[in-house]
């Protein structure tokens, strides 16, 4: 709770005011809102619930994986493009994740 307020402290300092009092009468409210249960609200809740029960190695592996996957979301739905520099990347994270469970067992 103590990070959102910081977060949305943080947020509205440099915000256009006006402007996000407009949003509150906008017709996209509610994919707004949407937006911001699902791609926020439930995917944190289901990650700390999972953390929960999962052992420390593979919390942390999971947590490295994370960045991928959102990723390829991107490119899978929102029809992003990768570069090759986005591609190593992953690439590299996909490699340091596999030989860091290897290495662990």
């Amino acid at each position: 709770m103590i990070a959102f307020t910081v977060l949305a402290i943080t947020l509205l300092l440099p915000a256009d005011i006006p402007q996000v009092i407009r949003v509150i009468n906008a017709p996209e409210l509610p994919l707004f809102v949407a937006l911001g249960i699902l791609g926020a609200g439930l995917s944190f809740l289901l990650y700390v619930v999972g953390i929960k029960h999962a052992a420390p190695a593979l919390a942390s592996m999971v947590a490295m994986v994370e960045p991928v996957t959102a990723t390829l979301f991107g490119v899978a739905v929102l029809n992003e493009s990768l570069g090759v520099i986005q591609m190593v990347g992953m690439g590299i994270i996909l490699i340091t994740v596999t030989a860091l469970s290897v290495s662990s067992r």
